[in-house]
């Protein structure tokens, strides 16, 4: 891959996180769902493993697509009192990376702060992503893994009901 390939791919998959963003911070969670591949999972290590694994460690979340799936059902009915009156949240995404595994698989890094903003408090969360994407013949992505690694050494807020 040349360097002006590197740059534009870097440039499109930063544009899939952009646009994930703002799917997630106007709770468009339908359509976020339709970002993730079948057998997809969604992965929050617990913030003294950061690089815990779900298959021996605890972690905070650890969905497989149909739990991403449920998730995001459950959190868009009136009766998740967690989200209800749902959070606003914004999202921050800075020094995306992207390292090419085969032609169809890449391996992304980029950092984020989302704020999330209910009930008069205003809670921070700091960590990096480190994604599994799928690149579709039309040139589109899809999570085959979505990592969101905090940077807490706590949760100040207690328990994590938002989509990091």
């Amino acid at each position: 891959m040349t360097g002006t390939d590197q740059v534009d791919l870097t440039a499109a998959v930063g544009s899939f996180l952009t646009h994930e963003a703002d799917l997630l911070d106007n709770w468009q969670l339908d359509e976020w769902f339709g970002l993730f591949a079948p057998g997809a999972v969604y992965i929050v290590p617990a913030t003294d493993l950061r690089h815990g694994d779900p298959g021996r460690d605890l972690v905070l979340v650890h969905d497989d697509y149909f739990l991403i799936q449920e998730r995001v059902k459950s959190l868009l009915r009136r009766s998740a009192h967690a989200e209800y009156p749902r959070s606003r949240t914004r999202r921050l995404i800075t020094n995306v990376s992207v390292r090419e595994t085969d032609p169809a698989r890449l391996e992304v890094r980029a950092n984020f702060l989302v704020f999330r903003i209910r009930a008069g408090r205003t809670d921070q969360y700091v960590g990096s992503y480190r994604h599994q994407l799928l690149r579709l013949d039309s040139g589109e992505f899809r999570f085959t893994e979505r990592r969101s690694v905090l940077d807490h050494e706590n949760l100040d807020q207690g328990k994590l009901s938002i989509i990091l």
